[in-house]
């Protein structure tokens, strides 16, 4: 699919939890042309990856991530960034997500907020949104002074502020964990309501 759109002259960009990215599929995502890939990597603690990320096995992720990092060497793309849900969970972790960042070798990272969703689908606060958003504020200033030492660009972009009325630029091909194609947006969270059959 990347090589295909690459071909039509269309910019590329992988969202991925990198637990499938072996030295080959590394190798075959770094050749097909692909302009951005996202890593999803909440926390550089290996037991609150595994709580946050439930199947996922911390280790394995990160030698998948060298994988990557290994196949591109010095090419310029794809541009590899990690991308983190922060919560509850690893809010005080930011920091050390820094470091991690920079023993791997990577120099982006990207901050988006967990979207609470209660039973009937209906968006709504975080059960305690006043204190974990000053605890998010806090840990701020000491991510921006290790970004800054070692060179690692900071996006603090939030989903709602990339949403805007009016007609789309772009598209998401989504899958969920059983295979099928999902609603063409990566805000959408009823994937089993409605899709496009088995991928």
């Amino acid at each position: 699919m990347i090589r295909y759109a690459k071909s039509k002259g269309i910019q590329t960009d992988l969202a991925t939890n990198a637990t499938l990215i072996d030295k080959e599929v590394a190798r075959e995502i770094i050749a097909s042309g692909l302009d951005y890939i996202e890593l999803s990597i909440d926390s550089p603690v290996a037991a609150t990856y595994e709580a946050i990320r439930v199947g996922a096995a911390f280790d394995s992720v990160v030698r998948n991530v060298k994988n990557l990092i290994e196949a591109k060497g010095d090419l310029k793309k794809p541009e590899i960034k990690i991308l983190t849900v922060v919560q509850d969970e690893n809010v005080g972790e930011l920091p050390q997500l820094l470091e991690f960042a920079n023993q791997l070798g990577m120099n982006s990272i990207m901050f988006i907020h967990v979207q609470p969703w209660d039973k009937g689908r209906a968006k709504r606060r975080h059960p305690d949104e006043e204190t974990f958003t000053r605890r998010f504020e806090g840990a701020i200033p000491e991510a921006q002074r290790l970004a800054k030492k070692y060179g690692i660009y900071l996006d603090f972009s939030s989903p709602q502020e990339n949403m805007r009325p009016g007609p789309a630029s772009g598209m998401a091909i989504n899958f969920n964990p059983g295979g099928r194609l999902c609603r063409a947006c990566c805000r959408v969270i009823t994937p089993e309501e409605i899709n496009f059959g088995m991928s």
